[in-house]
């Protein structure tokens, strides 16, 4: 995905003072890649209007208020894993649930999960085996569920199941763990997998921001208004996609 790049250009003023300005570079910074038919990554204004306002409401929900980016990004995964068929439900583990968020298993099941019940966001019951050991946990994110079962078909989170898809098979492409299926498939990792551990959701949860924020070619458009200049503005307008409005940096 390409962004609007911005580099410093030297102008003098009365007095002869210089001032750096940002201009945006007028040709393509590099190699433009032909995506194949189908490609998760392209989207139409529509999917990718739609999808980002979903995201937004999920994240911008009262429950996920100053929850911290891991907790927030288990909440996207969880709803693009949810199944029509299943009543809008998730089957997962500890351990996979952390391998798409980028953390151990331990800090999903002591801190993200607690948390997500703990916040009323998302609801959940063990799944047992025939001889009576846990497997796993079938999960519901609650603001999506209210939504499917609230009868407004408009309600920005009630996503169909092409919706649901496509936000899977985009977020796969970014930071899938990759895995092998039982009839010889492969789903490669994504293109952030590797990036795991401390500021992993943060990353993983940009980039999917960035993806749908972007337009059909998919450039950024950078944010306006003034920033902080040790950071940039390309920083600042990946913080305020995440909501982050002085850029500050999360865990």
């Amino acid at each position: 995905m390409a962004a609007l790049a911005a580099l410093p250009r030297p102008r003098t003023f009365a007095g002869g003072a210089a001032r750096r300005r940002l201009r945006s570079v007028p040709t393509q910074a590099g190699p433009v890649v032909q995506l194949e038919v189908g490609n998760p990554l392209q989207l139409t204004e529509t999917m990718r209007t739609r999808l980002l306002a979903a995201v937004r409401a999920l994240l911008s929900d009262p429950g996920l208020k100053d929850a911290d980016d891991p907790v927030r990004l288990a909440t996207v995964v969880l709803v693009a894993k949810s199944k029509v068929a299943a009543n809008y439900r998730a089957t997962t583990t500890a351990t996979e649930l952390g391998r798409w968020v980028g953390l151990k298993s331990s800090r999903i099941a002591h801190h993200v999960l607690p948390q997500l019940r703990d916040r009323g966001v998302l609801g959940s019951n063990e799944t047992v085996s025939a001889a009576g050991r846990v497997t796993g946990l079938e999960c519901w994110v609650i603001p999506m569920y209210r939504a499917m079962h609230g009868g407004d078909r408009r309600h920005v989170l009630a996503l169909s199941r092409v919706e649901l898809v496509v936000l899977l098979k985009l977020i796969e492409v970014l930071f899938a763990p990759g895995w092998n299926h039982k009839d010889g498939r492969v789903t490669p990792a994504g293109m952030i997998a590797d990036r795991t551990g401390r500021g992993a959701a943060t990353d993983r949860l940009g980039l999917l921001l960035m993806v749908l924020s972007s337009n059909s070619k998919g450039w950024l458009q950078l944010c306006s208004g003034s920033v902080d200049s040790e950071r940039g503005r390309p920083a600042a307008t990946v913080a305020r996609l995440l909501g982050d409005a002085v850029g500050a940096e999360r865990t």
